[in-house]
């Protein structure tokens, strides 16, 4: 009878093992959290880079100084994270580049993420655009 439960507990240790290596390589359930809450940040940084476009508009072309709430553009966008309340950075570099910068929890998954004129830096978690 114990030769007959062998092939039952390596297959048993097996299944248990293919998915602590799935966990492992995948993350589990924690990083999953933590890829959404980026994804979420993405999107309220390219709603604020779009909102900064509105207000430039609206002023003759010329990038605010400052964020703050413009009547005229009024999509909604967020000056804060969402999750850690910690207020979103804007910072004008020079007539036409600005800076919208955001603390992201795993910013090597956001390497490549584009915005309309402008790319993120996932080390320091700003995209530098150019406003045309």
């Amino acid at each position: 009878m114990r030769v007959d439960i062998l092939p039952q507990i390596v297959i048993g240790a097996l299944v248990v093992a293919a998915v602590v290596a799935g966990l492992f390589v995948v993350g589990g359930p924690e990083d999953g959290r933590m890829e959404a809450r980026d994804q979420k940040r993405m999107e309220d940084l390219r709603a604020l880079s779009d909102f900064i476009r509105c207000v430039a508009h609206a002023n003759d072309r010329q990038l605010p100084v400052e964020l703050t709430p413009n009547p005229g553009c009024s999509q909604t966008v967020r000056f804060q994270d969402p999750f850690s309340e910690k207020a979103y950075t804007y910072t004008k570099t020079s007539s036409d580049t600005y800076q919208v910068c955001a603390t992201f929890e795993k910013p090597a998954l956001l390497s490549g993420a584009s915005f309309r004129d402008g790319v993120l830096e996932p080390s320091t978690g700003c995209a530098t655009i150019t406003y045309r």
